[in-house]
């Protein structure tokens, strides 16, 4: 009887490293589509005249402020829209009494100016007490 061969021995095969992919870093998200933004509107500045025009039609109500001994400068920065309407304001005052540059920036905030043809306009109120 022939001897049976010898099983070969299996050749050893290194099982194949694991490699775990390295994850690719992820994308940073996509900025949000820009809000669709307002045409700029350029915005005019209304001329002193106008701004003292718009004042003297309105003494009543800067006379509702009393003034009592009353000295600096209260100053009223202002933005209107198409009809004229104040709509943005911004006080800075020098006075003595914060209840009298209240009471002018409140005024001035009901003011009703000219339309703009532009669709927008700044302008400045001053009052100076000596």
């Amino acid at each position: 009887e022939p001897a049976p061969e010898p099983a070969a021995p299996a050749p050893t095969v290194a099982a194949p490293a694991v490699v775990t992919p390295t994850p690719a870093p992820a994308p940073p998200p996509a900025a949000p589509p820009d809000e669709p933004k307002e045409p700029e509107v350029t915005v005019a500045t209304l001329s002193n005249a106008t701004v003292s025009a718009v004042a003297a039609d309105n003494a009543a109500s800067l006379s509702k402020c009393k003034v009592d001994d009353l000295s600096g400068n209260v100053s009223v920065s202002f933005q209107i829209d198409g009809n004229g309407k104040v709509v943005k304001s911004q006080l800075a005052s020098t006075a003595k009494s914060p209840k009298i540059a209240a009471c002018i920036l409140k005024a001035v905030q009901s003011w009703k100016f000219p339309r703009p043809p532009s669709g927008a306009a700044k302008g400045v109120y001053t009052i100076s007490y000596q």
